[in-house]
């Protein structure tokens, strides 16, 4: 089954030249501990995401770019296929 997800992140750095960036996921992970009956709940980061591509809205041999700066929100989408495979899939 092939499906899409996606999360929130905060932008730490972004490369214009290569329209990359590091991403830091503000979902956390919970880890739970047990001692006894105690239950110990423990957020932790999720890995910081390194070289992502950038998607700017675009149409033609127009787009839309604005500037991105550290501690920007932003949306994570994660894809089943590669852009490339999902293009040649459904053309």
């Amino acid at each position: 089954m092939n499906f899409l997800t996606s999360m929130p992140g905060i932008i730490e750095s972004f490369d214009p030249v290569t329209q990359t960036a590091s991403i830091q996921p503000t979902i956390k992970r919970v880890f739970i501990t047990r001692e006894g009956i105690t239950e110990t709940l423990t957020p932790s980061n999720l890995p910081l995401l390194i070289n992502v591509p950038i998607k700017f809205p675009r149409g033609g041999r127009f787009s839309l770019t604005f500037p991105v700066t550290k501690g920007d929100e932003c949306l994570i989408r994660f894809h089943s296929l590669s852009d490339a495979t999902a293009i040649e899939a459904y053309v």
